[in-house]
C-alpha cells in the first residue's frame, strides 16, 4: 500500500484531540481535512461528496514507510527460572489452518531458529515437528485441521560428555501427539527427540503461537487454538501423560507433578489482556495483538453455548497470524478539534503527490458532552457496521459501480450540508 493511516480515536469534541498515524513510501504527501457528505459511489445515487475545511493540519508532509507486525501471541516471563537441565511442556492444540503453506509455532522457549531452545511447532503441510539449533529433530506427523490434540515435549540433558564434543547428543526426551477424539487413521505418535541446544537460556520466556529471530521479532505465527498450557522443570512419562488426559480434572491430576514452573488458566480474565498462572507461582503470562479470549476448549462438549454458564469449558485461545490490535506506528500529526466545528463525519484527506494515490483517515466529530446542537441525533456504528455495509454492497452492484474501500466508512453517512 503506497499509502495508508490511521487514527488513535474514533470520535472526539471540540477542544479534543485527534492523532494521525501514516505510513507512504513516497517522499511527501499532501493532507487536508474534509468534511465527508456522502460516501457512496454507486452512479445510481449522488455521488461521492465532501467539502473542504480549512484546518492546522493541511499542507504538505514528509512521507515515511511503516511496519505492520501482525500475528498474536502469549508470553510469560520466568524470571529466575533454570531449565538447564530438564523440562516438560504440554498443551492442547487445535490446529485451524495446518495447510498454510508456512511454518507456525505452537510453543518455544530461546531461539530455536537460530539457536539454542526448543519449538513445538507445524511444518508448511501441517507436520507436527520439534525445532531446535535451526533444524528439525523430531517429526510426528500431521495434524488434522479443526481438531484437538495433546502435545508435549519432555527434555533432558545427557550425561557429562555428551554432545558434539562427547560424540553423543547434548539433550534427549521425547514428544507426544495424541488426539484428543480417536480416528481410525490418526493414531497417537511418541517419537524421540535428540539433539545440541534445546534446553533454553536462563530465564528465557515462554511464548505460544510464536517464536523469536534472532532479532528479537515475533515470527512463525500460529492459526490456532491452544487450551491449558503448562511447563514443568522435569520430564514425565507418556503413562503420566495418559493419565492427565485420562482424568476428570485434568488441573487435579497435574497439581501434584514435581517441578511445577506454571500452569495457565485462560479462561480467567478474560476481559483483558492477562493469562492467570494458577500453580501458585504468580508467573502470569500477557497475551499481545488481541487474540480470541474465551472459545471452546478441548473439552466442550455442548453443554452450554455462553462462556459465563460454563467458563471451564471455554479455556482456549484462538491466535490468528494476522491478528492486529494497534500497528504502533508514532503519530505524523494532530488536530485539536475547533470549539466551532459542527458535529459531523470527517476525515484526514491523504494523497501522494502526484495524485495517483489517497486516502481517507475518518472520524466523527461529536458535541460536548451534555450539550447538543441539533435537533437529530445519530448512532454511528463502527468496525462491525461498516463491514456489514461493505459486504452488503458487493452482493448488489449496478453497471459501472466501483466499490471505494478508502470511503467505506463514510457509506451511508449524510452530514448537514
Amino acid at each position: 500500500m503506497t499509502i495508508v493511516g490511521y487514527t488513535h480515536r474514533l470520535s472526539a469534541a471540540p477542544g479534543e484531540e485527534i492523532r494521525f498515524m501514516v505510513s507512504c513510501e513516497r517522499p511527501r504527501y499532501d493532507v487536508r481535512l474534509v468534511q465527508l457528505i456522502h460516501g457512496d459511489t454507486n452512479p445510481e445515487g449522488p455521488g461521492f461528496k465532501q467539502r473542504l475545511v480549512p484546518s492546522a493540519i493541511d499542507g504538505s508532509r514528509p512521507g515515511k514507510r511503516e511496519a505492520i507486525h501482525g500475528g498474536s501471541w502469549f508470553e510469560a516471563a520466568l524470571d529466575g527460572v533454570h531449565l538447564s537441565r530438564a523440562l516438560t511442556f504440554c498443551a492442547f492444540v487445535q490446529a485451524t489452518n495446518p495447510l498454510a503453506g508456512a511454518r507456525q509455532v505452537i510453543a518455544s522457549q530461546g531461539q530455536p531458529l537460530e539457536g539454542a531452545g526448543w519449538a513445538l511447532a507445524l511444518s508448511a503441510r501441517g507436520e507436527l515437528q520439534v525445532i531446535g539449533a535451526g533444524g528439525v529433530v523430531s517429526r510426528l506427523g500431521p495434524m488434522r485441521r479443526w481438531q484437538w490434540y495433546l502435545v508435549a515435549l519432555s527434555l533432558q540433558r545427557g550425561e557429562a560428555g555428551a554432545g558434539r564434543d562427547g560424540g553423543g547428543p547434548a539433550v534427549a526426551g521425547t514428544a507426544w501427539r495424541r488426539p484428543v477424539r480417536a480416528w481410525p487413521d490418526d493414531p497417537p505418535v511418541e517419537a524421540t527427540v535428540a539433539g545440541d541446544a534445546l534446553l533454553p537460556p536462563p530465564a528465557a520466556p515462554l511464548l505460544l503461537a510464536a517464536t523469536r529471530d534472532a532479532a528479537g521479532a515475533t515470527v512463525c505465527h500460529l492459526d490456532g487454538r491452544i487450551d491449558r498450557p503448562r511447563l514443568l522443570a522435569g520430564t514425565v512419562t507418556g503413562a503420566q501423560l495418559e493419565a492427565w488426559v485420562a482424568a476428570p480434572d485434568a488441573d487435579a491430576a497435574l497439581a501434584g507433578a514435581t517441578g511445577l514452573v506454571g500452569a495457565w488458566d485462560s479462561s480467567r480474565d478474560v476481559a483483558g489482556d492477562r493469562a492467570r498462572d494458577v500453580s501458585g507461582n504468580g508467573r502470569h503470562g500477557r497475551v499481545f495483538n488481541l487474540p480470541a479470549r474465551a472459545v471452546t476448549g478441548h473439552n466442550f462438549g455442548g453443554e452450554a453455548t455462553c462462556f459465563r454458564l460454563a467458563p471451564e469449558r471455554y479455556g482456549a485461545i484462538h491466535f490468528h497470524r494476522d491478528d492486529l490490535e494497534d500497528a504502533g506506528w508514532a503519530a505524523d500529526f494532530s488536530l485539536r478539534v475547533p470549539e466551532d466545528l459542527p458535529s459531523g463525519i470527517y476525515a484526514a484527506w491523504l494523497r501522494t503527490q502526484d495524485g495517483a494515490h489517497e486516502e481517507y483517515l475518518p472520524f466523527v466529530v461529536r458535541p460536548p458532552r451534555g450539550h447538543g446542537r441539533a435537533r437529530i441525533a445519530v448512532l454511528t456504528s463502527t468496525l462491525t457496521g461498516s463491514r456489514k455495509t461493505s459486504c452488503a454492497r458487493s452482493r448488489r452492484r449496478s453497471p459501472g459501480y466501483r466499490p471505494q474501500r478508502l470511503r467505506d466508512s463514510a457509506i451511508g453517512m449524510v452530514a448537514p450540508a
